[in-house]
C-alpha cells in the first residue's frame, strides 16, 4: 500500500510537470534572476524503478540493506558500496543505469527523509558519483521528477554540516539541471503537512491509520517533521536571497509561480522554529520577491496577518526576527494596507514585556534611534 502511494505520487508529479518551463540555474548564470527556462531533453528508456530490475545480486543485497534496514550505520555502509559501484568504470554501464533508476526511487521516497544525517550524507555523495558516471541518465531521471533537484537544494540548509556540504557540492555539480520548478514543487508539499502524523502516513505508513504511536514513534516523528519543514522553509529563502527578481521584468517575477497563501501559514504555527524560519523568509521575500509580498497575493493577507502575529508571538528568540520583518515591510514597498495603529498596540505591548513593563516613553529615547 505505502509503495503504491508513493509510486502514485511520482507519477502524478510527473505529469503535472512533463509540460512546463523548467528554470535553472544556467539561466541565472550572467542576470541573477528567475527568468528564464530550460528546454526538455529525451528521457529515453530510463524511469524511476521502485525494484532493482538488473542482474547484479551484490546489489540485490545492498538495495535491500538501503530500503529496509533500520539500522544508520548499516545503511550508510551499503550507500558507500553503492559509491564504489558507481565510481567503477569496469562495471557495466547498463547495470549501473539499473542501479540509479532504483536508488534514485529510494532516494525520493525515504532517504531524503531519513533520521540518520549519515545517511542523507551518503546518500548526496551516491547521487553525485552517479551523476558523474551517468550524466544522461541522471539528467532523463531529474527531468520526470524535478521535485528531487528541490530535496538536494534543500539539503544545503540541514541541521547536520556534513549533509550541508555534500549537497552544496552537488549543487554545483548540478547546476544546469537545478529547478526552480522542483523546488517549490518540494516545498510546497512539504509545507501542506499540517502535522507530524499527517507527513508520516503520506510518506512511510504502512500500518492501519488508527494503530496508536508510542511515545518514542510520536517524538521521532517530531523531530523529522520539524527538521523537514525548517529546512525547506530556509532552502526556499536561500534560493530568493541568490535569485531576486530584475525590476519590471514581469517574467521574472515570483508571483508567477507563487500563488496561494501556504508560505504564511508557518507564521501562526505553534512551533517556535516554524515561526522564527518564516519571519526570515518572509524578510528576504520584502528585498528579493517584491511580487508576492507587495503584490495581490500578499496585500490580501499580510496587512491583517502582521498586527495578530506581533500580539500572538510568546518566544523572545523569535522577537529580533519578528522586528526585522515589520522593518522591511515598511522600508521595501507599499504597505498602506497595513493600519499602523492595529500595528503599534502590539508592538508597543511587546516591547513593555522586553523592558520588564516599563513604558516605551521612558527608554525609548534612549535605545532608539
Amino acid at each position: 500500500m505505502g509503495r503504491e502511494k508513493r509510486k502514485t505520487r511520482l507519477e502524478k508529479a510527473s505529469s503535472e510537470t512533463s509540460g512546463g518551463e523548467f528554470i535553472g540555474f544556467s539561466a541565472f548564470s550572467t542576470e541573477q534572476s528567475i527568468s528564464g527556462s530550460l528546454n526538455p531533453t529525451s528521457q529515453g528508456n530510463f524511469r524511476f524503478s521502485p525494484v532493482y530490475t538488473g542482474g547484479d545480486k551484490i546489489l540485490s543485497i545492498l538495495f535491500k540493506k538501503i530500503g529496509q534496514k533500520k539500522d544508520g550505520s548499516t545503511k550508510a555502509k551499503a550507500l558507500t558500496e553503492l559509491i564504489s559501484f558507481f565510481e567503477n568504470d569496469s562495471k557495466s554501464r547498463k547495470e549501473q543505469v539499473k542501479a540509479l533508476e532504483h536508488f534514485i526511487f529510494i532516494y525520493h521516497s525515504k532517504l531524503n527523509y531519513d533520521d540518520f544525517s549519515s545517511v542523507r550524507c551518503e546518500s548526496l555523495h551516491a547521487i553525485a558519483s552517479a551523476k558523474s558516471r551517468l550524466p544522461k541518465a541522471w539528467k532523463a531521471l531529474a527531468d520526470q521528477e524535478p521535485e528531487i533537484m528541490g530535496m538536494i537544494w534543500c539539503s544545503s540548509c540541514d541541521p547536520s554540516m556534513e549533509v550541508k556540504i555534500a549537497s552544496q557540492k552537488l549543487c554545483e555539480l548540478a547546476s544546469e539541471d537545478m529547478w526552480w520548478n522542483g523546488l517549490w514543487l518540494y516545498v510546497s508539499r512539504i509545507l501542506s503537512y499540517h502535522r507530524p502524523k499527517n507527513m508520516n502516513q503520506d510518506l512511510f505508513t504502512r500500518r492501519d491509520d488508527d494503530t496508536p504511536l508510542t511515545d518514542s514513534e510520536r517524538e521521532q516523528l517530531d523531530e523529522r517533521f520539524d527538521r523537514l519543514v525548517v529546512t525547506s522553509i530556509r532552502g526556499l529563502t536561500m534560493w530568493i536571497k541568490k535569485f531576486s527578481e530584475l525590476g519590471e521584468d514581469l517574467s521574472s517575477k515570483y508571483d508567477n509561480f507563487i500563488r496561494d497563501q501556504i508560505l504564511w501559514k508557518t507564521m501562526t504555527n505553534s512551533r517556535s522554529s516554524f515561526r522564527r524560519a518564516s519571519y526570515q523568509l518572509l524578510g528576504i521575500m520584502c528585498q528579493h520577491a517584491k511580487s508576492v509580498v507587495y503584490g495581490p497575493l500578499g496585500s490580501e493577507s499580510l496587512p491583517k496577518l502582521l498586527p495578530s502575529i506581533v500580539a500572538q508571538e510568546k518566544s523572545a528568540a523569535n522577537v529580533p526576527s519578528l522586528f526585522e520583518v515589520l522593518l522591511l515591510y515598511l522600508k521595501f514597498g507599499n504597505s498602506d494596507g497595513i493600519k499602523l495603529e492595529e500595528l503599534m498596540k502590539p508592538v508597543n505591548k511587546l516591547l513593555k514585556k522586553a523592558c520588564y513593563s516599563a513604558s516605551p516613553a521612558l527608554w525609548g529615547p534612549t535605545i532608539l534611534p
